[in-house]
């Protein structure tokens, strides 16, 4: 099964294929524009896969939350290739793909993504990873979340932490994961759309996550 995935929604963008559950090809890139981007590098990985567009099987893309921007940007591109074959698109959640990325760590994990306002995106993460689950978040105040690390050992991850303010770094019982690493990444993503298409768990809907 061959998979190009494109992944949009933070600042730190990336595109992957992925061809018998394993990834061949990634690229990662920073940009608050992402467009300009977007269209030439997919050429790039397509080229430097040595396959066509049209022997792709799924396009993976995720829905958010996250960018507006790079959401929508990330759901047209998806459906531009698939030349309205949406069947070949497959949506996961951000949330999901980054607790997916740090499940071997078997931590119960707190991802953040910004949600602007003065508020984040909070999803919760016992530890074990479940397919079927898609880890839709809720909408917090900042001030809120040094509550919502609590008293237990407590993994940080996802693009909101570093808006994070010092005084949460440090607290004792937080952990956070390299900024690097804790955007959601089109490899993984990829990886996890192989898996629910595998386990014929249902693509999540072709529309923009923007939080409840």
């Amino acid at each position: 099964m061959n998979i190009l995935s494109l992944e949009t929604t933070s600042e730190i963008c990336s595109l992957a294929f992925i061809k018998d559950n394993s990834v061949k090809n990634e690229m990662i890139f920073q940009s608050s524009d992402p467009a300009i981007h977007l269209i030439p590098n997919i050429e790039n990985i397509l080229k430097n896969s040595a396959t066509l567009l049209s022997h792709v099987d799924f396009i993976a893309v995720s829905s958010g939350p996250g960018s507006w921007t790079g959401i929508r940007l990330g759901l047209s591109v998806a459906k531009g290739l698939a030349k309205g074959d949406i069947s070949r698109i497959y949506c996961i959640s951000a949330t999901q793909s980054v607790f997916y990325s740090s499940r071997q760590l078997k931590l119960p994990a707190i991802c953040l993504i910004n949600a602007y306002g003065g508020k984040m995106f909070v999803s919760y993460f016992n530890g074990k990873f479940y397919y079927v689950r898609n880890y839709y978040p809720e909408k917090v105040p900042y001030k809120d979340i040094p509550g919502i690390c609590g008293s237990k050992e407590v993994l940080l991850t996802g693009p909101g932490i570093t808006l994070l303010p010092e005084k949460i770094r440090k607290m004792k019982t937080v952990r956070t994961v390299e900024e690097y690493y804790a955007c959601p990444r089109a490899g993984t993503n990829g990886l996890l759309a192989a898996e629910k298409i595998y386990r014929q768990i249902p693509s999540l809907p072709l529309k923009p996550y923007y939080g409840r």
